[in-house]
């Protein structure tokens, strides 16, 4: 396992965004009736990852200036 020391951070640099997924899991996109919401984005997701583990992160990416990235933006702040 790797330590860090707890007064630095983790930069991560990529992709923050919004993945669909077909509900109920499993299901075929050709019969899908419905999608839920998640954040999505590898960087993003590290961030979520790293933050879990009381490890300070700070995430370099681009957030569009749409419903989607507020949403993108109030999962990140939840995190």
């Amino acid at each position: 396992m790797i330590n860090f020391d707890s007064q630095k951070k983790v930069l991560v640099i990529g992709r923050a965004g919004l993945d669909i997924y077909p509900e109920p899991p499993g299901t075929k996109i050709a019969d899908v009736t419905s999608f839920s919401a998640h954040l999505g984005g590898s960087a993003a997701n590290t961030c979520v990852a790293l933050s879990q583990h009381n490890i300070q992160s700070d995430l370099v990416t681009c957030i569009s200036e749409d419903a989607i990235g507020e949403y993108v933006l109030n999962k990140l702040e939840h995190y």
